[in-house]
C-alpha cells in the first residue's frame, strides 16, 4: 500500500495528484489481478484447450528455463521481448516436490489426460 501512495506522490507531481492517485490505483489493481490470475494459473485444473497451452506455456518458465515464457494469460509479449520457447510439442517435467494438486489424482499418480505434456519426476 505504501508503494500506492509513493507512486502517486511522484505522478502526481509530474501530472497532477488527482490524476496521481488515479493513476497508481490503477496499476495496482492491475497487478491484483495479474496475481489472482498466476494464482489461480497454478492452483486449478485449465477449464479450456487455451487454458492448457498456456500453462505449459509459463510452467516451462517455473520448471524448465526461468529466462523464457515469463507469459501469464497470452504468449504474445514473449515473442515481442524475444523470451518466447516453443513447448507445445514437448513435455514440460515438474519436479514431485512442486507437483500441482491438479497434476495427480488422489492416489498421487498423474492423471492421463495431463500426461503428454507434463511429466512428474
Amino acid at each position: 500500500m505504501s508503494a500506492v501512495v509513493i507512486f502517486s506522490l511522484i505522478v502526481g507531481l509530474a501530472v497532477d495528484f488527482v490524476h496521481g492517485i488515479l493513476f497508481s490505483s490503477g496499476v495496482a489493481g492491475m497487478y491484483l489481478i495479474y496475481e489472482i490470475t498466476h494464482k489461480r494459473l497454478h492452483a486449478r485444473a485449465p477449464l479450456i484447450g487455451y487454458g492448457l497451452i498456456i500453462r505449459k506455456h509459463h510452467f516451462y518458465h517455473h520448471f524448465g528455463n526461468p529466462k523464457k515464457n515469463h507469459g501469464v494469460t497470452v504468449r504474445f509479449w514473449d515473442r515481442v521481448f524475444g523470451t518466447f520457447e516453443h513447448t507445445l510439442t514437448e513435455t514440460v517435467n515438474v519436479p514431485r516436490k512442486m507437483v500441482l494438486p491438479w497434476l495427480v489424482d488422489e492416489t498421487g499418480l498423474p492423471v492421463e489426460r495431463y500426461q503428454r505434456h507434463f511429466l512428474i519426476r
